[in-house]
Formats: C-alpha cells, structure tokens, sequence
C-alpha cells in the first residue's frame, strides 16, 4: 500500500470526485482487504488481463463518494 492510497482514505479536505475507482490484483491480499474495509465493493475480476502475468486476476474496485455540501457536479447521470 502507497502513501497516496491512504491520503485518499483520510483526507481532510472532500475530494471534488462522485466515485473512487482503484485497481489491485487477486495476488495483493493486503490491498483488497484494505479497499474493503474502506467501503469499496469489488465490481470487476478480469482473468487474463495481464498477458505477462496470466496467474494474475485484475480487481476493480469501486466506493461512490458523498458530494462536498454546496458542491455541483456538471458531468451527465452516469459519466464521472
């Protein structure tokens, strides 16, 4: 786990993002536990997505974010 993945965890400041949207792989136990307890919800598994590395399963993971209060978002339903 980097720095950067914790900051986004424990910021401070509200992020100006709708959903956080991380990518670890089946062979990073300790990250995918990690996204877990922080809420994230494993959306997608793709074998073979990594062809030098056919053992490894690619994980995405994703949290939908609360909106800063008084914040707007300007991009259509749907596309973040």
């Amino acid at each position: 786990m980097t720095g950067s993945e914790w900051r986004v965890f424990v910021a401070e400041e509200p992020l100006s993002c709708r959903r956080l949207k991380v990518e670890t792989q089946n062979i990073n136990a300790a990250a995918c536990r990690f996204y877990a307890r922080q809420g994230c919800v494993l959306k997608t598994a793709r074998r073979l997505a990594y062809p030098e590395s056919p053992e490894e399963i690619q994980l995405l993971w994703h949290k939908d974010l609360p909106m800063p209060s008084g914040a707007t978002c300007s991009a259509p339903v749907g596309v973040l």
